[in-house]
């Protein structure tokens, strides 16, 4: 008998979010049989990530193949994250498909917003946090059938034969992203806060790192701190936790945030903001904390820190709730389920984008109403110059290089001038002069109005006036 094939679509494979989501899924699905599976990364993916995905079972193969992999599959699974290749593959013509369409974030602020325009490429929609599906883009679709929740699971194997080690000191672990577009911008001065003796473990990489780290010694609280870098091996850093501090930012992409299940599934009971990513997972006092701000944060920890029987309660029913439901076996149980059931329909044709190839114009499109800003920037004329004023105050996602932002799409459209223009405004408002005046001049190259030239001078104005008065008082 065939075995179904699935194509799955991922903006780049990697050993986090949703590269560590695939994985998961397709060493159970594997297991269980009946399936065959496919990837492409359009992004360069990760060596390592690319090796543990081969030795799950996923064939690896580029880009250049996609028109006949996706003729040839059942099935097209796309990860989706708003990120500039993943608008260039929806927006490119492609042969008739089933797409299943799987949010890796929640989709309700940009730039990780998912608009109707991308609802109505999909066969069928599925979230993986139950906040994606109110949004007004799903919220009619999911009663209607057409969307669904599937979380991340979490394979039980990544934690098999964890030992936790003993200490004098209660250990509170962070294990992700160190990205103001994720991370709480205060999670150094809430973890300095916490009395007692805590040591905080922060396991991760990301453009922040620096930040944080500079924060902690600021405070004169950097003996506190432990930053690991990157964690290949789970086991030991839950083993090496009594507490995990998940202080995400309630703005944030962060949708099913496996980490969570992780931590549940290691009898770590999590500390999470409430109506943040992943807040979802925890039920409060039963599986873990739920808290509504900093100093309810600061007092949850303290309260764990003080009470090893709480904490061991809340491990124990943190670990038989995620034994039974958040497990990566749960999770393609689901999705087994539902591709047999789309397959019950006729592939259809993929709507190709009629827009401008602009980078500008496509990252304005995938905002939907958080585009406006940039819209009337781009049309020039008397309100642009307080559009610009919007854009330079973006917040640390809008802004990001790495989590779908202006920067992110500004180095994947090197040649764009408008991107290059709200670059400059961004990193201008952030004290970042020498970066903004060379995106302005960039910029000025190619733009077609006098904006960016008139922002390049009153940068380089500015620079000269301090550099006068600087060398008057010396």
């Amino acid at each position: 008998m065939r075995r179904i094939r699935i194509l799955h679509i991922i903006p780049q494979l990697s050993l986090g979010g949703a590269g560590r989501g695939l994985i998961s899924l397709v060493r159970a699905s594997m297991a269980m049989g009946g399936f065959e599976h496919v990837a492409i990364s359009l992004g360069r993916p990760d060596p390592a990530a690319l090796a543990e995905a081969e030795a799950a079972g996923i064939r690896v193969s580029p880009l250049a193949s996609v028109d006949s992999l996706i003729g040839a599959a059942d099935l097209v699974q796309v990860h989706f994250w708003n990120e500039p290749e993943m608008n260039r593959f929806l927006r490119r013509r492609l042969p008739n498909r089933r797409l299943l369409l799987w949010a890796h974030v929640r989709g309700a602020n940009a730039p990780q917003v998912i608009t109707g325009s991308v609802v109505r490429l999909a066969t069928r929609v599925v979230a993986s946090d139950p906040a994606t599906l109110k949004l007004p883009a799903l919220a009619r679709l999911a009663e209607g059938g057409r969307a669904s929740l599937i979380p991340t699971g979490v394979d039980p194997a990544r934690l098999s034969g964890l030992r936790r080690s003993r200490s004098r000191v209660v250990r509170v672990g962070y294990l992700g992203s160190l990205d103001f577009a994720k991370l709480h911008e205060e999670f150094i001065p809430w973890s300095c806060a916490i009395k007692g003796p805590i040591r905080i473990v922060v396991g991760g990489e990301g453009p922040d790192r620096k930040a944080l780290e500079q924060e902690a010694h600021r405070l004169g609280m950097a003996d506190r701190f432990e930053f690991l870098g990157f964690v290949r091996d789970i086991r030991d850093f839950f083993g090496g936790i009594d507490i995990l501090g998940h202080a995400l930012t309630r703005p944030s992409y962060a949708a099913s945030e496996a980490v969570v299940a992780e931590a549940m599934l290691a009898g770590v009971p999590p500390v999470v903001l409430s109506e943040a990513g992943g807040t979802f997972r925890v039920r409060h006092q039963h599986t873990g904390l739920v808290v509504e701000d900093g100093p309810s944060y600061v007092r949850a920890i303290e309260d764990l820190a003080e009470d090893a029987n709480l904490r061991r309660r809340l491990g124990r029913t943190a670990k038989r709730h995620a034994l039974r439901q958040l497990t990566s076996r749960t999770c393609a149980l689901k999705f087994h389920r539902l591709y047999m059931e789309l397959l019950a329909s006729p592939k259809a044709p993929h709507p190709a984008s009629s827009s401008t190839s602009s980078g500008a114009k496509a990252f304005e499109e995938s905002l939907g109403v958080w585009g406006r800003p940039f819209r009337e920037s781009l049309r020039g004329g008397p309100r642009a110059a307080a559009a610009d004023r919007k854009i330079a105050r973006s917040s640390p996602g809008l802004a990001s290089a790495s989590a779908g932002g202006i920067v992110h799409y500004r180095l994947a459209y090197p040649e764009d001038p408008h991107l290059a223009l709200w670059s400059g405004l961004v990193f201008e408002h952030r004290g970042r002069p020498a970066l903004a005046a060379a995106e302005y001049a960039r910029a000025a190259r190619n733009a077609e109005d006098g904006r960016a030239q008139e922002y390049l001078s009153r940068i380089l104005s500015r620079t000269r006036d301090e550099s006068v008065k600087t060398s008057r008082s010396s």
